[in-house]
């Protein structure tokens, strides 16, 4: 019955997609499942008894600074590191990967420290995108900011949304989103009236003209 959970533990950790690194109550790798293998290009048989240092080798993804031994912190402290990011994770096979990783302490059955367990996922696709989205953003906003035509987002009531710099520079006033300013205030009640059936012939058929 014990080797069926062993046997039962070893397959649950060795299909996890997350990287997953255990050490002893001195910080060296005592398992690793074939995630964490695949991340740091490390074999098992060959990380095992090796300082996690030199096996889990992270830096901050935006300073390029050498990360404090998270294990390190965990064992010293005896509390759960919740997940952080901004990590690179410099793997042996030199490549590198945008990671988040978190950790806990293990207790043996006294209570007392005799270990920790490191967990880490491979983010850089996702960070990538992340990236790609807001460069985007960027460049968008930078559009629209220096386009010398009045740019103006509002809701279905009206209520504006967003001004670029000629739409304000127009209006007179610097548009405060708190403002609760409404397009409708600015028109005249014939201007409304076609300004209202532009809109619905808009959002009818789902293009301007």
């Amino acid at each position: 019955e014990l080797d069926t959970r062993k046997e039962n533990y070893r397959v649950t950790l060795n299909s996890l997609g997350e990287g997953l690194i255990s050490t002893d109550k001195e910080g060296n790798i005592t398992y690793m499942n074939p995630s964490a293998e695949l991340l740091t290009g490390w074999k098992w048989q060959e990380a095992k008894n090796q300082p996690l240092d030199r096996v889990f080798h992270v830096v901050n993804e935006k300073t390029g600074r050498k990360i404090e031994n998270i294990v390190k912190r965990i064992l010293e402290e005896g509390q759960k590191s919740e997940w952080e990011n901004n990590t690179l994770l410099k793997a042996r096979n030199a490549g590198t990967f945008v990671i988040n990783n978190c950790g806990s302490p293990i207790f043996d059955a006294k209570g007392s420290i005799s270990g920790a367990v490191l967990v880490f996922n491979d983010i850089t696709e996702k960070q990538r995108a992340a990236n790609a989205i807001k460069e985007s953003e960027t460049r968008y906003k930078d559009l629209v900011e220096n386009i010398s035509d009045l740019i103006c987002t509002h809701d279905l009531d009206g209520r504006v949304l967003s001004m670029n710099r000629a739409a304000e520079k127009m209006l007179g006033f610097k548009f405060d989103p708190q403002a609760n300013f409404n397009i409708k205030d600015i028109l005249t009640t014939e201007t409304k009236k076609k300004y209202d059936d532009y809109i619905h012939s808009v959002l009818k058929n789902g293009q301007m003209r």
